[in-house]
């Protein structure tokens, strides 16, 4: 395999490697950006378990009119809306994983072409083998 040729192939390497970088700091600024989202998710999950553990027709709100199930809504409906918010960050992750796919694809193919390549070369100008 020709210095050029090399050459050429140590910088698309390099590039690659460059391009798989930036997405792992995506990826984990992503994943970060997850964290609080999933804590409040576990809050709100808290917060129906301790409704659902709690009989509002025994205590003093017993007055206010289906204010058990109200409570659940408001609650389901704010877990609905966080998992919307988590929904839209594992489509990210998603793309952030196909691109990073599409690198290390391209890097195989690119690594058995220049091993296919070397060992043409060798075996060419190698009379012992042939």
């Amino acid at each position: 395999m020709s210095k050029p040729a090399l050459l050429s192939l140590h910088q698309a390497l390099k590039k690659s490697f460059q391009s798989l970088e930036e997405n792992q700091k995506v990826w984990n600024s992503i994943l970060d950006e997850c964290k609080p989202v999933l804590d409040s998710l576990g809050n709100l999950a808290d917060q129906l378990i301790a409704l659902s553990n709690v009989k509002i027709e025994r205590g003093p709100l017993n007055q206010f009119p289906e204010l058990h199930e109200r409570l659940r809504f408001k609650l389901l409906l704010a877990m609905d809306t966080v998992l919307g918010k988590l929904g839209e960050k594992i489509c990210t992750v998603q793309g952030v994983t196909v691109l990073g796919c599409s690198v290390t694809v391209a890097l195989w193919l690119m690594e058995a072409t220049c091993c296919h390549r070397l060992w043409s070369t060798y075996k060419c100008s190698d009379n012992s083998l042939q």
